[in-house]
């Protein structure tokens, strides 16, 4: 469970994890509605706690289930885009920080070099500020990748992710 690992690495970091615990609160979504209800219940609890960040792991994944192909694509698009201007609300009027995680997928006619492209198209770049692809290594950690930012030139950067967190790597 998502408790449990952040407990550990609290007491890897020698944090106290009850007091690291009381300050985060979990929800989970069922659907791309519920994701929707629960964004608008960020906003409300922003108003009442000092919440300094929310995280939405991924944005994407009830849509792509929930929406067939092209012929629904407008009505996804505004689903998710109705989402997004909830977030950027919250982000204006509460000053929180909110990251989100998206699926891709390989375009399979793409030719040669890396053919991964972000699932959400326009809907989902157009309003990230800063956008950072990650990568897995295989076995030697996580590559991140800057790939858009305003004012920042593209970077990337090495890290792993054990028992004590987030750690650089060469």
């Amino acid at each position: 469970m998502l408790t449990e690992r952040i407990a550990e690495i609290a007491e890897a970091k020698g944090l106290d994890k009850d007091e690291i615990l009381e300050n985060i609160f979990i929800s989970q979504t069922i659907d791309a509605a519920d994701l929707s209800e629960k964004v608008k219940s960020a906003k409300k609890l922003c108003s009442q706690e000092d919440i300094g960040i929310v995280i939405i792991d991924s944005i994407s994944s009830h849509y792509r289930a929930e929406f067939d192909g092209r012929n629904e694509l407008s009505e996804r698009q505004d689903a998710m885009g109705g989402v997004i201007k909830d977030l950027q609300e919250l982000i204006r009027t509460h000053n929180v920080a909110v990251v989100y995680t998206n699926q891709v997928y390989h375009e399979p006619g793409g030719g040669y070099g890396d053919n991964t492209i972000a699932w959400g198209g326009n809907i989902i770049s157009h309003n990230s500020t800063f956008r950072v692809y990650l990568d897995d290594r295989g076995g030697n950690g996580w590559a991140a990748k800057l790939m858009d930012s305003p004012g920042l030139e593209q970077r990337e950067v090495y890290f792993d992710i054990g028992e004590a967190g987030v750690t650089d790597v060469e």
